[in-house]
């Protein structure tokens, strides 16, 4: 009798385990025969214990291992089966029937092939394969396996390990060689445990194995070749269809072309923005069209009359800083009413719509050519990520792609920006700084990206150097391609002659000027605001008399030139906290397997393996 309840409080704590779990296998045997063109045949039977209901289970195999992708072909399996999904470099099938539960014992069986390819060791050959996974996510009871090699092996060239991911253990594990035939029989393998199995043979074993291919290696050799042919070939396309006329720039005393200040501001960096809004307020009041009142720290508008023989969109921007005045025909600025900001999108569609045609700034054809360089540096940075990993399906070329693109767009829009309005900004010394600091980020971050995935310290700095120079090189061509138009040449060298006379007059011009003409500082200060040389305008005429405007009342008396400067500016605000912010922005309307390198390997090194879990 005791020793019946021996046996049976023997029982009870090795199934302890087992009860922690709704489901486990019970029977886990698995079939491998071995290949000499390593594509190798594996069967299994699964017997598990369904415990609650089950529809059946999935099995994760293991097909990625850097630059070797394992092949798995003639899946085959007892019950239904489906590949469900691949994830993190393993091939998830589901195996049952979604319209049917199991409880109790149910047995499967599955077989493939699984080709590991061409051995990559030097000196000698291996088959280095994980019976059991690391990923199985329950008990298996009980495992028996049976190895079948194409010849005799010595026992002294094989090695099995058992225990989590690492182990060098071989303890718990049972097994024998029969001539060709290693068998072994193992228990109670926790989730996690794996056995591993390494045989080594001599080199030169396996023979008409499928070769691998270094694919990141060969994309990256492809990269060099394109990203300097693709250099080249835009480079060429914009010295025969983009390169500009340096323009010739003339002072002009008087205000060329009839121009309006939003018409120059537009000119200057085709972009409607508040200080383009801001000059037109204040050359309208000196054309008579509107006053302007400063009062208790608020700033008011009041309409005098209509704006004569102006575009269109000038006369919609004056209706819309108007819109909801009062009976006096007055508008606070901070009032101009919610819609305003929407007004002003519309007069932005129009002043677009203004120069096009014959009024084009640059030439249609050569707008063309701009894509050049973009689809080539889509197209690049393809390549480019596949040059970490060699597949689509990487973490490599993710990583690759994010970063082209994040680089490509803030370089464009930065590329852009500048050229937009290169002329009129005083900004070489310090674009050539700033381009050597953007050069010197991207490619400390174009090499780093290739020392996280393994590539050597020379291979991650040529190749990182390569994608820094080529995405800048790029993306500056497809902002300069876009030639400008003869009409686009001749305005703007008379805006730049007539900022050239703003900034550069000399006083002894600029009083005989003011002897012909006593309101000049007035005729000249809203081109000066939209061109940001208001303060530099209005310093020209300190110790200089010149009478406030008939358009201006407030308690200053206007007798210091700066205080238009600052007017200006206290303009820009109220407009800006009118509703204007969202408007104003300047942005340029864009027209593990494998070599164990000899011993005895670890659990879990191997190719294959992997695991699964019900469902």
């Amino acid at each position: 009798m005791k020793k019946i309840l021996l046996i049976a409080a023997t029982a009870l704590l090795c199934a302890l385990p087992l009860l922690a779990y709704d489901y486990y296998m019970a029977d886990y045997d698995v079939n491998i025969t071995v290949a000499k063109d390593a594509r190798h045949n594996i069967s299994e039977t699964l017997d598990f214990m369904f415990l609650k209901a089950k529809h059946g289970y999935y099995r994760s195999i293991p097909y990625d291992y850097g630059k070797n992708r394992v092949k798995i072909s003639k899946i085959e399996s007892s019950e239904h089966i489906e590949l469900d999904s691949l994830e993190n470099g393993y091939r998830i099938y589901k195996i049952g029937d979604a319209d049917h539960t199991y409880v109790g014992q149910k047995s499967y069986s599955l077989s493939f092939v699984y080709d590991i390819g061409a051995d990559q060791n030097e000196g000698y050959d291996e088959f280095y394969y994980n019976i059991v996974g690391t990923d199985w996510q329950m008990p298996i009871e009980h495992l028996s396996f049976t190895l079948r090699l194409p010849d005799t092996v010595n026992a002294s060239q094989v090695w099995l390990t058992r225990g989590y991911y690492g182990s060098t253990s071989s303890s718990g594990v049972s097994w024998k060689i029969s001539g060709d035939t290693i068998t072994g029989t193992a228990e109670a393998l926790s989730p996690g445990e794996a056995i591993t199995v390494r045989i080594q043979f001599p080199d030169g074993y396996y023979q008409g194995a499928r070769r691998i291919y270094d694919w990141a290696l060969i994309f990256r050799m492809i990269y060099l070749v394109a990203a300097l042919a693709a250099m080249v070939v835009c480079v060429l396309i914009w010295d025969r269809h983009g390169r500009d006329k340096m323009p010739i720039v003339v002072a002009k005393f008087t205000n060329p072309d009839n121009m309006s200040p939003l018409q120059m501001g537009y000119i200057a960096d085709t972009v409607v923005d508040d200080k383009d809004l801001t000059s037109m307020l204040f050359y309208w009041a000196d054309q008579g069209c509107l006053t302007i009142k400063d009062e208790d720290k608020k700033l008011f508008l009041t309409k005098v009359r209509e704006p004569e023989d102006c575009p269109g969109f000038e006369k919609t921007l004056f209706d819309a800083f108007f819109d909801s005045a009062d009976e006096s025909g007055t508008i606070e600025v901070g009032k101009l009413g919610a819609g305003f900001a929407t007004k002003v999108e519309a007069v932005k569609a129009l002043v677009r719509g203004y120069y096009k045609g014959k009024r084009a700034l640059v030439e249609k054809s050569s707008q063309a050519y701009s894509v050049v360089p973009l689809a080539c540096a889509v197209a690049l940075g393809i390549l480019y990520s596949l040059g970490f990993e060699g597949y689509l399906d990487s973490f490599g070329f993710i990583v690759g792609i994010i970063l082209s693109v994040v680089t490509t767009v803030v370089l464009l829009l930065s590329y852009y920006l500048f050229f937009q309005t290169w002329f009129f900004k005083k900004t070489r010394v310090f674009s050539v700084i700033f381009r050597l600091l953007t050069f010197g980020l991207d490619a400390a971050i174009f090499v780093g990206a290739g020392l996280l995935f393994g590539l050597p310290t020379m291979t991650s700095l040529w190749y990182g150097l390569l994608g820094s120079a080529t995405v800048n090189v790029l993306c500056l061509l497809c902002a300069i391609i876009p030639r400008r138009s003869d009409f686009g040449q001749r305005m703007l060298e008379n805006a730049l002659g007539y900022r050239e006379f703003i900034e550069k007059v000399e006083i002894d011009k600029l009083k005989m000027m003011i002897d012909e003409d006593p309101e000049i500082f007035y005729h000249v200060l809203s081109f000066a605001i939209v061109l940001g040389l208001e303060d530099k305008w209005a310093r020209k005429f300190a110790g200089i008399y010149t009478a406030p405007p008939a358009w201006y009342a407030g308690p200053n008396p206007a007798m210091d030139m700066l205080f238009f400067s600052h007017l200006s500016s206290r303009y820009r605000t109220s407009i800006r906290s009118a509703g204007f912010a969202s408007t104003s922005s300047g942005k340029p309307s864009m027209s593990f397997g494998g070599s164990s390198f000899g011993g005895g390997g670890f659990s879990g090194g191997g190719f294959g393996g992997g695991g699964g879990g019900a469902w």
